[in-house]
């Protein structure tokens, strides 16, 4: 009997030991599961750093160009309201090119591309009743841009 408990507390030592290896490598089998989806995660956080930092640069450059050109619309616009006048019959061409409605429009043209979905409220009509005027429907894109405005020459 006592050879028979000696190889039972044997067998049970080594079923120990063979839980206790497969618990160890079952440990470092998910330590390497873990490092390659840190490893994996940091490379995904790597290129979005690298996204990002390329998309501010684009926008840097946008901004710098859009101030550009702001430049070239006041000097054109300043010469266009010296060769019209400011007489009576053309102050209203004159105030189609002032700085602030120039402002107003760019704005709104700002708004009308960055938020396509979600259109700037404006005081006067609406595109869905020029599209009805027109017989558009509400799917078809503006004609226009703001500053195509015949009123201002």
């Amino acid at each position: 009997m006592l050879g028979e408990i000696g190889r039972a507390e044997e067998q049970v030592r080594l079923l120990q030991t063979a839980l206790d290896e497969a618990e160890r490598r079952e440990q470092e089998r998910l330590s390497d599961l873990d490092k390659k989806a840190e490893n994996q995660r940091r490379r995904a956080i790597h290129q979005h750093v690298i996204a990002f930092r390329r998309a501010g640069a684009d926008y840097e450059l946008g901004v710098r160009k859009q101030q550009e050109l702001w430049e070239a619309m006041l000097t054109a616009s300043g010469k266009l309201v010296k060769l019209v006048g400011t007489g009576s019959a053309t102050a209203m061409e004159a105030n189609a090119l002032s700085p602030s409605r120039l402002s107003r429009l760019c704005v709104d043209e700002l708004r009308r591309v960055a938020f396509p979905q979600h259109p700037h409220p404006c005081s006067g009509p609406t595109q869905a009743s020029l599209n009805r005027k027109s017989g558009a429907t509400a799917n078809s894109a503006p004609s226009a841009k703001p500053w195509s405005n015949s009123a201002i020459i």
